[in-house]
């Protein structure tokens, strides 16, 4: 059986909580603010588990006062090192390999 890594977005949700605390908000605060009853989905991104969903980043990132393209880089950075470790490679292999590529 497949194990399922439950804490894919943990450099994310650092990163949120961060954010949200420096607001001086809290997980509920978040969640009324985007429409949600209960503050269980911001705990979830923030302990790694799952990501904001992308209808109500746009609202989240204007809550927490995020810039639109910082918030795009920590996106990037975030799902390259997910696929780096599900591919089994390490940043320098990733440059490696673009290299001999482009050599041939």
């Amino acid at each position: 059986m497949r194990r399922v890594d439950t804490k894919k977005f943990t450099g994310l949700g650092r990163w949120l909580k961060s954010w949200r605390v420096d607001a001086g908000l809290t997980q509920l605060d978040i969640s009324q603010k985007l429409g949600y009853s209960s503050a269980q989905f911001v705990s979830d991104w923030e302990r790694g588990v799952s990501a904001p969903p992308s209808e109500i980043v746009s609202k989240l990132i204007k809550v927490l006062g995020i810039p639109k393209v910082l918030f795009l880089k920590i996106i990037l950075e975030e799902q390259k090192l997910v696929l780096e470790k599900n591919l089994g490679l390490s940043p320098m292999k990733l440059v490696l390999s673009a290299k001999r590529r482009s050599a041939k």
